[in-house]
């Protein structure tokens, strides 16, 4: 594969990949090094690119093992040095009115696959069957993940807002 190729077939995803690694990692400079890791190693491995079959689904699997890789090296540290992170309150981002980056932490606090699926399905706007052939899962899996993930939202929201209630 040629430097051309290339750009045109997976350098085009670069988009695509650091919104994914920064829901994935809650960390801009972090999906930024990511997302240049991966083309790194997409580059170094451009022969190797033309056997594959579902390439967009390849890069998507590296950056994602590259981000879970990232997480576990970082947890290892805090949990070494004994740090953790202080996170915002759910009341006070409702009480700020801000219900998007309520939406957000509560995707943020999911399972990994539904984390990814939704991020795929809602944000990205892939199909199940896009997203099966990226996850390498069976479709009736991503559809499970969704609803779940849709479900958990759904009732953080609702207890929230019935605490907020209450509070008044």
């Amino acid at each position: 594969m040629d430097a051309v190729r290339f750009k045109a077939e997976v350098f085009c995803w670069k988009n695509l990949l650091y919104r994914l690694a920064l829901r994935l990692l809650n960390n801009a400079p972090e999906a930024e090094d990511a997302v240049q890791h991966i083309m790194m190693k997409m580059w170094q491995k451009r022969d190797e690119l033309d056997d594959i079959e579902n390439l967009k689904g390849f890069v998507i699997r590296a950056l994602q093992n590259d981000c879970l890789n990232r997480l576990k090296k970082e947890q290892t540290i805090v949990q070494h040095h004994g740090q953790f992170a202080k996170t915002q309150s759910l009341s006070t981002e409702v009480s700020q009115g801000n219900m998007v980056e309520l939406i957000k932490g509560a995707i943020n606090k999911l399972p990994e696959k539904q984390r990814i699926t939704i991020h795929l399905c809602d944000v990205e706007g892939f199909d199940t069957k896009e997203i099966a052939d990226i996850l390498d899962i069976d479709e009736g899996a991503v559809r499970t993940n969704l609803s779940r993930a849709r479900q958990k939202i759904k009732m953080q929201i609702i207890k929230l807002q019935e605490y907020e209630e209450r509070k008044v």
